[in-house]
């Protein structure tokens, strides 16, 4: 049995935080099953994806615009590779922690009340805000 959730977010991370819906779902139910909560808002979560992505995984791309002749070095790729990878994981721990905050505790809950860890479930999250389209959320 498919089961589907889709996690709603209507807000901003910077400065009023979201409200959050959860909606669940299987093929074989004929209704849906909502959950509502928050996420407060988190500058510093958001402070720190804006330089993780400037500073590490845009880094390892190559560059936007050429300069002339002039070749940069910026030490190895697997150098930059590795820091990327530590920023990630220190970006996602950011994340888990501020999913774990007590406004959003009924959807978590419920989410594992629903789904067990071996559960092929399809997650639609929908939002406008540009920064949580950039979190790692499938990690």
């Amino acid at each position: 049995m498919a089961k589907f959730a889709i996690l709603d977010l209507d807000g901003d991370l910077q400065q009023q935080g979201f409200r959050a819906t959860l909606e669940i779902s299987s093929n074989t139910a004929r209704h849906l099953r909502k959950v509502k909560g928050n996420l407060p808002p988190a500058p510093e979560l958001a402070s720190y994806l804006h330089c993780h992505w400037l500073e590490k995984y845009r880094n390892l791309g190559s560059p936007a615009r050429l300069e002339g002749q002039k070749i940069i070095r910026k030490g190895s790729i697997n150098q930059r590779r590795e820091e990327c990878k530590q920023s990630a994981q220190a970006l996602r721990d950011r994340l888990i922690a501020w999913l774990a905050s007590e406004s959003f505790r009924d959807i978590d809950r419920r989410l594992r009340e629903e789904f067990d860890r071996n559960d092929a479930i399809a997650l639609l999250l929908r939002t406008e805000d540009p920064d949580l389209q950039k979190l790692p959320w499938g990690e």
